[in-house]
């Protein structure tokens, strides 16, 4: 990402998901910031990533 560059993203599984802002401050340096928690459906047709087992 060019430094000034934004890129939202939801994160995280069911039904822990959160909004969070991703801005490129400089070459490499990133902020991060959560905005709010939130439950919504997958993107169809989405590769899931593996899940966490005991």
């Amino acid at each position: 990402m060019k430094p000034g560059a934004r890129l939202f993203a939801i994160v995280g599984n069911l039904p822990v998901m959160t909004a969070r802002l991703i801005t490129c401050a400089g070459d490499g340096v990133y902020n991060t910031v959560d905005l709010f928690e939130t439950n919504i459906a997958p993107l169809a047709n989405a590769p899931a990533g593996e899940r966490f087992n005991f």
